[in-house]
């Protein structure tokens, strides 16, 4: 997943199992649409600038991904406020959620574009693309050519890994789980927002 920002190049993964829950998220939303032939995948990212979320969707016996993408700015000082990047992450799902359960009603075909374009999303500036890249095929690609490591740590990242934005303990993540909810704030309400 490409960043927004040019600078954008060392970054800190989201803790697994808190991307395992978001996943979890949505495959609880749109069981009955993923079936038992769409996988579903996140991956979110930590920049120092930006926090970038994808939700993939996968079809068995097809190498290309139906990916959707989120870019919200950081908020100011993270460091001091740990709710306010979860509260970030939290409007980064909403999106997302709206476009996935828009994509499903129109029979898995949405209009979206293929570079970063600003939405809003409760009064915040999302910016939201589309991609068809292969994650484990970009995974596999930057390992066999040196540019990962085994668990997929980016190389030049950042060696310190954010000693301030991802420091939350497993409560602290927990409890955003929890906030979470097993639904998006999109399915809470009937409102859809113009996301495109």
């Amino acid at each position: 997943m490409k960043p927004r920002y040019k600078i954008s190049q060392k970054w800190t993964a989201f803790p697994a199992e808190f991307s395992e829950q978001i996943r979890l998220v949505f495959v609880q939303n749109f069981e009955k649409e993923l079936g038992k032939t769409m996988s579903l995948s996140v991956d979110g990212r930590i920049f120092q600038k930006e926090i970038t979320l994808r939700i993939g969707i996968h079809s068995k016996g097809q190498l290309k991904h139906f990916n959707f993408e989120a870019s919200i700015d950081l908020p100011p000082n993270p460091a001091n406020d740990e709710n306010k990047i979860f509260e970030t992450i939290s409007v980064a799902v909403d999106a997302l959620a709206s476009l996935v359960a828009e994509y499903f009603e129109n029979d898995c075909e949405i209009e979206m574009p293929f570079t970063w374009t600003e939405s809003k999303v409760d009064g915040k500036s999302v910016w939201i693309q589309h991609s068809t890249e292969n994650p484990d095929l970009e995974a596999e690609a930057n390992r066999l050519l040196g540019l990962e490591d085994d668990e997929g740590v980016l190389k030049d990242a950042d060696e310190e890994r954010s000693d301030d934005i991802l420091d939350a303990t497993e409560e602290e993540f927990d409890e955003f789980a929890e906030n979470l909810s097993s639904e998006p704030q999109m399915f809470k309400k009937k409102k859809k927002d113009d996301l495109h």
